[in-house]
């Protein structure tokens, strides 16, 4: 039949998707002690079968990638950085699946070793919405991944979270990271009049003094203010810290504006 998979590449397919079953079964629903046993001795199991069938003659077929990383197990993912020859490069729609189903004390060692962080900050943030299985991630990922690119519409996401203190310390670790990225992300939201992202990368550390281009008039208002350390302090006062800001919400974060930005 068109488009079906080899027999070698079917069978590890299966065998991966047992093993991310199972890995959901006891990372993720923590099931009674005697389900937890049975699902650990099917790791047992299946691992070694599906260790033997990733060789260097499928191993660098992309989709047979994907198929590896989808197991969410750290023997599978370390095989394949092996045989890849340095730490391999997962993919936004990967990071979901690894977060949704893994170990997160295996996935922080896949990271140290066997995978890059790299695209991880959006799905991160989108599973802290969903729990705290991953916090201890949150530094990694600001560090490593740059949240500046990867969504058109950043404060939605951000807010979502929930999670106002850990959100504002990775933002504060991204802008430290990545300065001139943010400077350039918090000049395209003053030409957008993006007020909330203007006053969060404000809060977060980003200097408005250096933001390039011509901003829309309200972004304008808000730069002169933040520009010298009397106005800096004032809208500090007005919107509250990072943390505060993340809390109260897009809405309540506008509000806290309007002087600045209706001042003639």
């Amino acid at each position: 039949m068109p488009g079906r998979l080899h027999p070698h590449v079917e069978l590890l397919r299966a065998q991966c998707t047992a093993l991310r079953e199972v890995s959901r079964i006891i990372h993720v629903e923590r099931p009674r002690p005697h389900v937890a046993a049975a699902a650990r001795a099917s790791v047992e199991a299946i691992e070694p079968l599906a260790l033997a069938l990733i060789d260097e003659e499928f191993a660098h077929v992309p989709r047979v990638a994907e198929i590896i990383v989808s197991s969410c197990s750290p023997l599978l993912v370390e095989k394949l950085s092996e045989i890849h020859g340095n730490p391999l490069l997962i993919k936004v729609s990967e990071w979901r699946t690894l977060l949704a189903n893994s170990d997160p004390k295996a996935l922080e060692r896949m990271i140290d070793g066997t995978v890059k962080a790299d695209n991880l900050a959006c799905p991160l943030l989108d599973r802290l919405s969903v729990d705290d299985t991953h916090l201890g991630l949150v530094p990694v990922a600001a560090k490593s991944d740059g949240f500046f690119n990867m969504t058109p519409d950043p404060v939605p996401i951000l807010i979502d979270v929930r999670r106002p203190n850990e959100v504002a310390s990775f933002l504060r670790v991204q802008v430290e990271a990545f300065p001139e990225d943010y400077l350039r992300a918090a000049s395209r939201a003053a030409r957008d009049g993006d007020i909330a992202w203007l006053a969060l990368l404000f809060l977060a550390g980003v200097d408005l003094g250096r933001v390039e281009g011509r901003p829309d008039p309200d972004c304008a208002r808000i730069i002169a203010k933040a520009s010298s350390n009397h106005g800096a302090l004032e809208l500090r006062a007005m919107i509250g810290s990072l943390e505060k800001a993340l809390d109260d919400g897009q809405s309540a974060l506008c509000h806290a504006l309007g002087p600045v930005v209706l001042a003639a």
